[in-house]
């Protein structure tokens, strides 16, 4: 009967020690992260793992999140709160950092005469990149580019771009805007309103003189058209016009001109905003 009571003693003195120790022992954890693999991506991780304490643990995050393991993350500052069973609490601090952004350093020399082809870009260096990389060049309105090259000579006027990408899927992007002069204007040697080289008139400009809003309607098939401010020497507006009207609204007082190119001929149309 003494050994019953000694052993049923020393039972309830071991539970007791047991849950002591659970609820004395301290919590702590350990943090692994991931940073971003590129700058500025959503792809960075954080987990953490609690030591010591007592199961189930509950995790909040600054962000919101619940989970051990938060994902998709952006560069920044991160805070979380790991809770236990008997409402001990551990905290840790984080903080992701981005690779540095992939830089394109270059020179750039724009066309020396109208509707030639003498621009060029010369890439001078490619920096923070990781391993290799690949490139591809753009011309926004599909002037012949070298899309081997890194380095791009005999350019026309037109708006350009290069990707370059590393190994890691990391992008960086220049943009190059590759102008011309104009010809030089002699009221004299302006073409008479209404034609186009020999050809009837390719465009109708109404109202003109206007208030600041024109319509421009191109009547037959027309490769290009530029709107220039005499004023400043600044190009206003450039594109292909494909046959449609163009509605220009809100230009500054002053006098412009209209190019409008097919082929080899060339016609101009002075504007003048009251």
């Amino acid at each position: 009967m003494k050994t019953k009571i000694f052993n049923t003693i020393l039972f309830s003195l071991m539970t007791l020690t047991s849950v002591f120790a659970q609820k004395a022992g301290s919590l702590s954890m350990s943090v692994s992260m991931t940073n971003p693999t590129c700058n500025r991506y959503y792809d960075g991780t954080i987990t953490v793992n609690p030591i010591g304490g007592v199961s189930p643990y509950t995790y909040i995050w600054s962000n919101g999140d619940t989970t051990q393991t938060i994902s998709n993350l952006l560069s920044g500052n991160y805070s979380v709160s790991v809770i236990d069973a008997n409402n001990q609490t551990s905290a840790a601090f984080i903080t992701l950092t981005d690779p540095a952004p992939i830089q394109i350093q270059s020179v750039s020399t724009n066309v020396t005469s109208y509707l030639g082809s003498d621009g060029s870009i010369d890439i001078i260096d490619v920096l923070n990149t990781v391993g290799s990389y690949t490139f591809t060049w753009v011309s926004q309105n599909g002037s012949p580019i070298n899309p081997t090259s890194l380095d791009q000579t005999n350019l026309k006027s037109d708006n350009y771009k290069i990707i370059v990408t590393d190994q890691n899927g990391c992008s960086g992007i220049a943009y190059y805007q590759i102008t011309q002069p104009f010809p030089t204007l002699n009221p004299i040697n302006l073409p008479k309103p209404g034609k186009f080289g020999n050809n009837p008139s390719a465009i109708s400009i109404f109202p003109n003189p206007s208030n600041g809003n024109i319509t421009v309607d191109f009547k037959s098939n027309v490769d290009e058209y530029r709107l220039v401010n005499v004023n400043t020497g600044s190009e206003v507006l450039t594109g292909k016009p494909n046959g449609e009207k163009l509605n220009v609204n809100n230009l500054p007082t002053g006098t412009y001109i209209l190019y409008i190119q097919n082929g080899d001929e060339t016609q101009l149309e002075r504007i003048t905003i009251l």
